[in-house]
């Protein structure tokens, strides 16, 4: 009932939307007919300054008529009723997990008729959490057991242990190395997300990447899919799953973490994105740093997260995502994958702060950034996707 009167009010609103665009529209065109104008008579000033100075103020007032378009989020308070976080196998079931090294092993196994699979390196920033942290290293080693496609790129598992005050998570972390089911850089002294985040991203240069959180779950064939969009738009920097908690990226409900269970586990779920969304992307204006493919050639291009500014984290992946844009790169979202995030792990309290801050500082670097955003979502070409799903 919330979300249908929340729907029914958002449409309420819509019509008030239109004029306010309408008005604006209108604005724009008097303004700059008022510019040329003001250039003609060029009154007391040179004609350069005039120019820019009208200009200045077109700019102002426009975008503070656009201000009443950005689309309304109604707050919704409602129970996480979804199912349970999985459980990995006992980091001391020595037997499973070497079992599972066993199994990955062969994955790299090449017979003369065989071409060997792409590697992409996925790259686990990791300081607390050991049994969300566990859970997401298992479903990223699994999940490539059960790859429908032999050809598909094959999971590169770098967990980076950003000197977690956790002794049993570091442990743990070490363990799966001595299996080889990790590569494992671990740092003295904590640096923060963006810095371990870039010493992953820097070790194999050949590679392209996938950043992931350490408080998601991954499910099989989802590196193939995503892989693919690269594959067919060779101007895709970067790729972002849907999520239960992703922003933009959000499914059912966009911009908000959907803590209510659905019909169907998040494995089916994936597995029907797949099916109903196979090869569906859309553009999106910045990714999603839960869950972000990026293409090495863009990386390069681009150059690494910016540490002096967001080095704790927040607002890194859409600073790299203004430049690599701003460099002709695309951003996609892969409407056939699906990926849970459980949101916050690491940062906790300091969560909230660290997000206003680094949208404060994102505004500041790139003014037009939040109205680019409010527009991608006022457009919302990820609907049809999203409806699908349901």
């Amino acid at each position: 009932e919330e979300h249908c009167v929340a729907a029914n009010a958002r449409s309420g609103r819509q019509h008030g939307r239109i004029t306010t665009l309408r008005t604006a529209a209108s604005a724009a065109e008097a303004l700059l007919g008022g510019m040329e104008d003001t250039t003609a008579t060029a009154p007391k000033v040179p004609p350069a300054q005039t120019v820019a100075s009208a200009t200045d103020d077109a700019r102002a007032r426009l975008l503070e008529a656009l201000e009443a378009t950005a689309p309304e989020r109604p707050t919704i308070s409602e129970p996480d009723t979804r199912e349970p976080w999985p459980a990995p196998p006992p980091i001391a079931d020595e037997a499973r997990w070497t079992e599972l090294a066993a199994r990955r092993a062969k994955l790299s196994d090449v017979s003369g008729s065989t071409p060997p699979r792409p590697v992409i390196d996925v790259i686990v920033p990791v300081y607390a959490g050991r049994d969300q942290t566990l859970a997401c290293l298992h479903s990223v080693l699994i999940a490539d057991l059960e790859s429908e496609d032999s050809a598909a790129p094959r999971a590169h598992v770098v967990a980076v242990n950003d000197a977690s005050p956790e002794p049993e998570l570091a442990q743990a972390l070490r363990s799966l190395a001595a299996l080889g089911l990790v590569e494992l850089v671990e740092h003295s002294a904590n640096k923060g997300f963006v810095a371990s985040v870039n010493a992953g991203m820097a070790l194999h240069p050949e590679r392209d990447v996938v950043l992931l959180n350490s408080d998601t779950v991954v499910f099989p064939g989802w590196l193939g899919r995503m892989a693919a969009h690269l594959s067919a738009r060779p101007d895709a920097g970067s790729v972002t799953p849907l999520s239960n908690n992703a922003t933009i990226c959000s499914y059912p409900v966009t911009e908000r973490d959907n803590r209510a269970g659905l019909e169907l586990p998040s494995a089916a779920l994936d597995a029907l994105a797949a099916t109903v969304n196979a090869g569906v992307a859309v553009d999106i204006p910045t990714a999603v740093g839960f869950c972000m493919l990026i293409r090495r050639a863009c990386l390069t291009q681009t150059g690494p997260f910016d540490e002096a500014t967001f080095g704790r984290g927040y607002g890194e992946e859409n600073d790299f995502c203004m430049r690599a844009a701003a460099l002709g790169w695309r951003h996609l979202l892969a409407a056939d994958v699906f990926v849970r995030h459980a949101g916050e792990m690491s940062f906790g309290d300091d969560a909230a702060p660290l997000k206003e801050a680094a949208f404060a500082t994102i505004q500041r670097m790139y003014p037009d950034y939040l109205r680019t955003v409010a527009a991608h979502c006022a457009a919302d070409p990820a609907r049809p996707a999203r409806r699908a799903l349901d």
